[in-house]
């Protein structure tokens, strides 16, 4: 049976504008209650990431819109749709369950041809005298990925492994596999020279064995903002990551994060947002919908909870 996404919009003709003042953080942003004339499809999808934490599984190709404007309601279904390359089906398919390299291989295809080739030309440099070495484990799935944070073996949500675009290498002495060592830091220097990015630099969490082909999540998120969408649902992950080293005086461990954090910031900022806490149940209303946005009373359901709409601002600094 086929999992489907329905969301369905009210729309109103009233709009206030966010106004800030004082000094701004670019790394942490809030939502504040706001009014709206109308909001998106598109608007709505993100609204469904930020606060919605389900998985599902990958379903069979379709793809439908069932417009209700009679009654000022506009309705769609989606469908999993492993044909329509447009944003808004990719934002829908990753509701819906497509693990990330599946959902964006082709957006980012140019940028995992290049670090093959990188990657390539590594190896074929690389070839201490007695000593093998190969690539352990290159793609990895969100799933893994998670695994590994919940595990304390990284400190990432997403990583770089998960489109395709990060590897691990391994150096074995006969069948050895060397955990550690100077030739490591010879292959990071050589792997930099062609230009890679080295996991021996990462700050606080130095992986040695580690190449990639961008420096960070944010520069991807730099050169291909829609995949954004997929790491607004680790915002807080983030967040906590940062604030426990900014406690610790240890910034300089989550530089990398910072740059996410601000990046993600610019992509939602002034856009719609469902507010941190739920409200009491505004109507009793009973619709099959995971999601219900009613723009012209303000709120937004979103599985079983009811949000009051805001729009995302950048918060004061502490």
């Amino acid at each position: 049976m086929a999992r489907f996404l329905f969301i369905t919009l009210v729309f109103s003709s009233h709009f206030f504008p966010v106004i800030s003042q004082g000094e701004l953080d670019s790394a942490r942003i809030i939502c504040g209650p706001q009014n709206y004339k109308q909001i998106s499809f598109e608007e709505v999808l993100w609204i469904f990431r930020n606060k919605s934490r389900q998985s599902t599984d990958a379903k069979p190709l379709e793809f439908q819109i069932d417009k209700l404007d009679a009654d000022g309601k506009a309705r769609k279904i989606y469908v999993l749709d492993t044909i329509q390359l447009a944003r808004e089906s990719r934002y829908a398919n990753s509701l819906l369950g497509y693990d990330l390299n599946q959902n964006w291989k082709s957006l980012v295809a140019s940028e995992v041809q290049q670090f093959r080739l990188l990657k390539d030309s590594l190896l074929s440099l690389f070839h201490p005298k007695g000593y093998r070495v190969r690539y352990l484990q290159q793609e990895r799935d969100l799933a893994k990925q998670l695994r590994f944070v919940a595990a304390g073996r990284s400190k990432t949500a997403i990583s770089l492994h998960n489109f395709d675009l990060a590897a691990d290498v391994g150096i074995y002495r006969k069948r050895r596999y060397l955990r550690r060592g100077i030739l490591y830091t010879h292959m990071g220097d050589l792997a930099k020279s062609i230009g890679m990015f080295w996991g021996g630099d990462f700050a606080g969490f130095p992986d040695p064995g580690h190449v990639q082909g961008l420096k960070n999540g944010a520069e991807l998120i730099r050169k291909y903002p829609e995949i954004g969408f997929e790491y607004t649902r680790f915002m807080p992950v983030y967040r906590q990551n940062l604030d426990e080293a900014e406690s610790l005086e240890k910034q300089e461990n989550f530089q990398d994060t910072q740059e996410l954090l601000v990046e993600l910031g610019r992509l939602q900022v002034n856009k719609p947002c469902a507010c941190q806490y739920a409200m009491s149940i505004p109507t009793p209303i009973v619709w099959d919908a995971p999601i219900f946005a009613n723009v012209a009373a303000g709120w937004v359901y979103v599985e079983g909870y009811f949000y009051q709409l805001g729009t995302w601002q950048y918060a004061l600094k502490k």
